[in-house]
């Protein structure tokens, strides 16, 4: 499976960082809409909308090579702050560069000048 770079033309929406979750994951998060939501908020800590809009803070402080899953693979490391031997089971990905792509990411969001507090009514 080859990825796509993201390019600044590319529309991100929550479905793309919910199918790009998936592919992670080598299955479906869920058949429903709920299901779906749920899952990917209890793996990445944050819905697929906070991603959108996290992804389109840093895609000016990082290189255009970077993709969403690289992202996605931070949010878990995150979220969950497993050792790098389970986060490369989980995601297939050898541990120098999952080690690499998540400290990118976390350096980029700690250089963000702006905070935001998305608040929403789903709890």
């Amino acid at each position: 499976m080859v990825d796509r770079i993201v390019t600044d033309s590319d529309l991100m929406d929550c479905d793309f960082f919910i199918s790009t979750a998936a592919k992670i994951f080598g299955r479906p998060l869920g058949r429903s809409t709920h299901v779906i939501n749920r899952r990917f908020r209890a793996l990445f800590g944050v819905s697929s909308k906070v991603c959108v809009q996290v992804w389109e803070l840093l895609t000016n402080k990082i290189l255009q090579l970077f993709l969403p899953k690289h992202f996605l693979r931070s949010r878990l490391f995150m979220k969950s702050y497993s050792n790098e031997a389970v986060l490369s089971a989980m995601t297939g990905v050898d541990k120098k560069t999952q080690r690499y792509y998540i400290w990118v990411f976390i350096k980029s969001l700690a250089r963000l000048r702006i905070v935001r507090f998305f608040i929403s009514s789903n709890h």
